[in-house]
């Protein structure tokens, strides 16, 4: 095949997976009339709107700043203001992401390799699970896939591995894990070499380290937000004091076996891959790959020690990097039927190449954790696709009763009464409220355990509960009405009532009311 042909038609190719990647998560979301924002996606826009107004964060959000997504998404929602084109902007990172680990595979491993990379990204749990509330996990993969494909190029350009991993740290601070493991690998190198007088690291790979350039864009981006510039140190400690499900290092390594007993069928394939990459001598995947695996697991252990609160949301580096790892091992499997098979297609090279892709394909299918496989991970996207939809509607209602308070509540301003205290919604949805609602965050309020037992809320507020956000339906079934209801000295006012998919809007008033 000509050269010429041949680019077309692998760029061609690329542009299919890219639309196929894309078309599979859009059909999967759903993201058309609704959009699944998850707290940690719609507290960069607010920080982006504080920001670009010149005032700090006004009350305690909770989320870890993530500078590269303040920018991103609060440009995305001040152009739109529309919570959809930012759930469009992850799905089209992730094809991305699709494309680009399958050409990392493929550099490394062939046909066979890029086949696997690629259908293992595309089908990941981890990688679904973080797109379903358009989480972070895919800007920075994306930011790890082009160092990877910089260090590994004919000519390396090291430039763009550190600003790839400067952006990768802006979204992820683990990426930090391996720009400070570069560092150190550098350092050795340089002090092997002056022991055994040979030559030592390029002076280009030292560029490597312009990923150090986050921690300024850091401390500058929390100094506008909070006016301390190291809040994105601290905010993990805040978040868990108190929290109720802190576990120890022992306790986060016991979890960390048994999620590789979970993914155990890939980890012989990782195993023979790492075996390739140091046979290979291509240290700087080796030292990048290390970092991402086994560098988060012992720094997630650490993060036990100090008492902070690990999700199992911090195991999507361990398992994206066990992915590539394994693809690399895939060029090692010399099964001999699998040769004779081969070697008979070797004069047709586009038929071997289509072999080889299939078989890549399947692998990935038999030995990477499918998503859309795991019941857990199928009712999640589930419920986040119906609770935007509820959140949708609620703020709607909540946005009609604050232009235009009833009559009640303002016969009660009339009288001294403040209108309106604070809007009560769901946990997850508290940072999406404010933007949506336009209030500042001490008017917006997370349920906290909030019962008419126990005097809150009062006249003035206004309750949205959805039974999608796993607060217990007992504890609110007070609100769960369709009509108005008195409930001591206050009476409970519908605004929006929808028990088919849990969700309520309730307006509290006096009971005593003009």
């Amino acid at each position: 095949m000509h050269p010429e042909v041949r680019n077309r038609a692998r760029i061609a190719f690329l542009g299919g997976l890219f639309i196929v990647a894309a078309l599979f998560e859009l059909a999967i979301l759903r993201p058309f009339t609704s959009a699944s924002i998850g707290p940690d996606a719609a507290a960069p826009v607010v920080h982006f709107l504080r920001i670009t107004s010149g005032q700090h964060l006004e009350g305690f959000l909770g989320q870890t700043p993530k500078p590269l997504l303040t920018l991103v998404y609060g440009l995305i929602y001040s152009v739109f203001h529309d919570w959809r084109p930012i759930a469009w902007a992850a799905v089209a990172v992730f094809a991305l992401c699709v494309v680009l680990g399958g050409v990392l595979g493929y550099r490394l491993a062939s046909y066979a390799g890029g086949a696997f990379v690629a259908i293992g990204l595309l089908f990941s749990s981890v990688l679904l699970a973080d797109l379903t509330l358009a989480y972070s996990v895919s800007w920075a993969l994306l930011g790890w896939l082009v160092a990877g494909l910089a260090v590994t190029a004919k000519r390396p350009r090291y430039e763009i591995a550190g600003l790839a991993l400067m952006l990768a740290s802006l979204a992820r601070l683990e990426t930090l894990i391996v720009i400070l493991a570069a560092a150190a690998s550098l350092v050795l190198a340089e002090i092997m070499a002056r022991r055994t007088h040979r030559p030592g690291p390029p002076r280009a790979a030292y560029l490597v380290l312009l990923g150090f350039l986050a921690l300024p864009i850091m401390l500058v981006h929390d100094w506008l937000l909070t006016g301390d510039p190291f809040f994105w140190a601290t905010i993990s400690q805040l978040n868990s004091v108190g929290a109720p499900n802190i576990r120890g290092p022992v306790q986060v390594a016991v979890s960390l076996g048994l999620h590789f007993v979970h993914g155990a069928p890939i980890l012989p394939l990782a195993a023979l891959g790492a075996f390739v990459l140091v046979r290979r001598r291509l240290w700087p995947l080796v030292v990048g790959l290390l970092a991402l695996g086994p560098g988060v697991a012992l720094f997630l252990v650490y993060l036990g020690a100090r008492s902070i609160f690990v999700s199992n949301r911090y195991l999507a580096a361990i398992d994206l990097s066990l992915l590539v790892t394994a693809g690399v091992g895939l060029s090692a499997v010399d099964l001999p039927a699998i040769r004779r098979l081969v070697r008979r297609f070797r004069p047709l090279e586009s038929r071997r190449a289509v072999l080889l892709v299939v078989a890549g394909a399947l692998t990935a299918l038999a030995l990477a954790p499918v998503g859309l496989l795991d019941s857990t991970t199928r009712r999640t996207i589930s419920r986040q696709i119906q609770l935007h939809a509820n959140e949708q509607r609620a703020m709607a209602a909540i946005r009609a009763e604050l232009a235009h308070p009833s009559a009640c509540l303002l016969a009660a301003g009339a009288s001294g009464v403040p209108l309106r205290s604070a809007v009560i919604v769901p946990s997850h949805m508290r940072a999406q409220a404010v933007v949506d609602l336009g209030l500042p965050l001490t008017q917006v309020a997370k349920p906290g355990g909030i019962t008419k037992l126990a005097g809150e809320p009062a006249p003035g507020q206004i309750v949205y509960h959805d039974r999608l956000d796993g607060e217990a339906a007992s504890r609110y079934a007070i609100f769960e009405i369709d009509h108005p209801v008195v409930a001591g000295a206050d009476r409970l006012v519908p605004l929006l009532s929808d028990p088919v998919h849990g969700a309520w809007v309730v307006l509290i008033e006096s009971a005593i009311c003009p």
